[in-house]
């Protein structure tokens, strides 16, 4: 059974038409998906319908096979984690802190702290090279490191279901390619369904298992990155025109 399904789903924004129609996409357990396509495409539309944030005007939107309006808060957030595009700015937590809030999914308002709990953390922070920085106070960090403090907890919840919004659009080039490594290795080891949405063609054709391409809410082409970025389809869907060659592991790279 798919972790995350979108079912003949159609959305559209009040006073807009609908930007989705009858749309289906499912995502599986240790896929490391990359959804693509240019502004508006529904790239953002797509992740708030996946995790709740938005109702489908029709269609069902199931989380393991239920439809995701039905799961409470704290239920739906052992399930799936997000990590959003915007990070919110002003929280006045330290590092460690910020990673500690992930574990709120398993654990009742009043529940002790347990060693798993302790244990779920430091992983998390290792995993995005922050455990030398735990105690850096959240606002004192760089926009990258602000950006690694969030998937942290996000990490923490130990989800069956990672959605992703840019995550790598304030991190340096090294930070970029440790990252994207460290989410393929997640899907592989612990069969996570890392679902990452990003403008950039080359670094998702190198780590993700599929890509899926998106233009004005529909879906134009589903598979393999060496399927999906072809200059057919990327001047279909972006108005540009690029020649594709092959890097040394066969990942997509784009000349324009």
């Amino acid at each position: 059974m798919s972790l995350l399904v979108y079912k003949n789903v159609s959305f559209g924004y009040p006073g807009e038409g609908l930007l989705l129609e009858d749309f289906n996409l499912s995502f599986d357990s240790g896929e490391f998906v990359g959804v693509i396509g240019p502004n508006g495409s529904g790239k953002s539309t797509l992740l708030h319908l996946g995790c709740g944030y938005l109702k489908p005007r029709a269609g069902r939107v199931l989380l393991e096979g239920r439809p995701v309006g039905a799961y409470s808060g704290r239920e739906r957030a052992a399930h799936l984690a997000v990590l959003p595009q915007l990070i919110r700015a002003g929280l006045p937590f330290t590092v460690e802190e910020i990673a500690r809030l992930g574990r709120i999914a398993h654990r009742g308002i009043f529940d002790f702290w347990r060693p798993e709990d302790s244990a779920a953390v430091e992983r998390a922070l290792e995993t995005v090279g922050l455990a030398a920085k735990r105690k850096r106070l959240f606002e004192a960090l760089s926009g990258g490191e602000k950006q690694r403090a969030m998937l942290a907890a996000a990490l923490a919840q130990e989800p069956k279901i990672l959605l992703l919004d840019e995550p790598t659009s304030a991190l340096d080039l090294g930070h970029k390619l440790e990252l994207m490594a460290r989410l393929r290795e997640l899907a592989e080891t612990r069969k996570i369904a890392v679902v990452v949405i990003s403008h950039d063609l080359e670094l998702l054709g190198r780590y993700a298992g599929r890509l899926v391409l998106l233009k004005d809410g529909r879906m134009l082409k589903d598979g393999a990155p060496a399927e999906v970025v072809e200059p057919a389809w990327i001047e279909k869907a972006y108005g540009c025109r690029v020649e594709v060659m092959r890097g040394r592991n066969g990942e997509p790279l784009l000349s324009f």
